[in-house]
């Protein structure tokens, strides 16, 4: 046994480098049959799950959504988001390289359990259909990692024009020397439904609510997502209003704080396992609260907040309001810190001056070492439920302008009237993209959403001065043009570059245009 876990954990020193360190096979330092067994593949498998858990997690969303409206800096972020807030997207850009890397990473881990997973079958395992099953996953992830790479680095996708847009690599195989052209994006999302379909064919765990591993729902509700992607809106419609049945919407305040805070909800398809223990395999969303109780008040030095306009669809009444964004937790406010860097001294601002932070991600409260401490980590929810209506909403205004009906459910779930039938065209559209917004505040999907809409954005900070602070400390640096900044529809930084080290070292690679 100890030899099992000796090996596990060499093969995760060795992968935690990039794909271009790894130049041959991770020894295995003993009997090599010892590696063919189930415990071992099993130990495979649960190493590409903490991988996605850390892809879907902290940074990997805030990242994302600085660089569009959802965020805005803090005037004392000391350099936190910085460069991506401002735009300063180039192939040389630190987060440009760590998606990249992060992906492809991530897909060389898959490809070499594949491998590992086949070899032990071709020794004649007993344990055979359950190590398929391993494999059926692993074929999911490498098609979910390679959709969220091309979201990034890839137009969105265009039927019409697919069989020329620009994909991305697609390795299909262990082998980390291997320098790939990029592609169609047509032949990308066809080696998707391969990846799939191989996935379909063991995977047989039915769906459940909270599911740790991937099931049959889960892989139903990816194509609802892919569908709508590729602007196959009757297919988008159909697979995301066949998961409603399973997994009820939540309507009531208390429920919502556990979905949150408790990793526990009826809308959850897949989320992946997160303990105490093991928390330290997501990464931390601290950026968003930055808190420390201290004499009745959480004092709180958060380097991102919410942008107003956002703030401003949160109605009263919206169950939403208090939990996804906030001002208190449990009535115990929260009070913007100042921080002087002559003297290090850490100094409350008056309360009213902190402004609506993100509260969504504090954390689960069973994570906490004490009853004041936010653990600001949490199951990463692959997959919900809301996601499914507003897929269908969305989908249904497409085909045919409809979208009403599975948009006024989510709305009513989460305390907002119904609409009326004659909110139509224009209108209608608008509120379905608004619902999105409010549903997935800081999950580092809006980039994405606008790509898919050809839609430009305008930053607008929450207008909020820090009274009572030497100077009139302001939340934000409003002299900075950044903080209202305007993009256009279809600008070319919507499509992040090749990183330069990836077009050093790959001679087939083509660097996107504009670049």
């Amino acid at each position: 046994m100890k030899k099992i876990f000796k090996l596990i954990a060499s093969l995760a020193v060795l992968f935690s480098v990039t794909s271009c360190d790894l130049t041959m096979d991770p020894p295995l330092g003993t009997d090599v049959k010892e590696a063919y067994t189930l415990e071992y593949c099993n130990g495979l498998r649960g190493y590409v799950y903490g991988d996605i858990k850390a892809l879907m997690s902290g940074s990997f969303h805030e990242n994302l959504d600085l660089f569009v409206d959802e965020l805005s800096v803090r005037i004392q972020a000391g350099g936190f988001g910085y460069s991506i807030f401002n735009w300063f997207v180039y192939p040389t850009t630190s987060e440009v390289d760590t998606y990249w890397s992060s992906y492809f990473t991530t897909i060389m881990h898959i490809n070499y359990s594949i491998k590992h997973m086949q070899e032990t079958i071709d020794q004649g395992i007993q344990q055979r259909a359950e190590i398929e099953k391993y494999m059926g996953e692993m074929y999911f992830f490498r098609a979910y990692v390679m959709h969220q790479a091309a979201l990034l680095y890839c137009e969105d996708y265009d039927p019409a024009t697919a069989e020329s847009q620009l994909g991305l690599p697609y390795p299909l195989e262990w082998n980390p020397d291997a320098k790939m052209a990029r592609g169609t994006l047509k032949a990308l999302y066809e080696q998707v439904e391969k990846d799939l379909k191989q996935a379909e064919l063991v995977v047989d765990t039915e769906g459940s609510q909270n599911a740790i591993y991937l099931t049959k729902d889960a892989i139903t509700a990816f194509r609802a997502q892919i569908a709508l992607h590729l602007h196959q809106y009757e297919a988008a419609s159909q697979y995301a209003s066949s998961l409603y049945a399973g997994y009820p919407l939540i309507s009531d305040v208390n429920q919502l704080e556990r979905m949150w805070f408790e990793d526990n909800s009826t809308e959850n398809i897949l989320q992946l396992d997160v303990l105490k223990e093991t928390m330290s395999s997501v990464n931390n969303y601290a950026n968003y609260l930055n808190a420390s109780y201290m004499d009745g008040v959480y004092l709180c030095g958060p380097y991102y907040f919410p942008e107003k306009w956002l703030v401003d669809l949160y109605a009263d009444g919206d169950i939403r309001k208090g939990v996804y964004i906030g001002k208190e937790h449990n009535g115990i406010p929260y009070v913007l810190s100042v921080n002087d860097y002559q003297t290090n001294l850490v100094t409350p601002t008056a309360p009213g001056t902190t402004g609506w932070l993100i509260n969504k991600f504090r954390g689960n409260k069973n994570f906490q070492s004490t009853q004041f401490t936010f653990s600001y980590r949490t199951s990463p929810k692959i997959f919900r439920i809301a996601d499914m209506y507003l897929i269908d909403a969305e989908a249904q205004y497409q085909l045919n302008g409809g979208g009403l009906e599975p948009l006024n459910t989510l709305r009513q779930s989460r305390g907002l009237a119904a609409l009326g039938s004659d909110v139509t065209g224009e209108a209608l559209w608008t509120e379905i993209r608004n619902e999105r917004a409010r549903e997935f505040i800081g999950e580092g999907t809006r980039l994405f959403e606008l790509k898919r809409w050809n839609q430009g954005f305008t930053r607008s900070y929450q207008n909020i001065v820090g009274e009572g602070v030497e100077n009139g400390m302001l939340l934000v640096d409003v002299n900075s043009y950044r903080q209202t900044f305007k993009v256009e529809p279809g600008v070319l930084q919507f499509v992040w570059p090749i990183p330069l080290s990836e077009m050093a070292q790959n001679p087939k690679m083509e660097q996107n245009p504009g670049y």
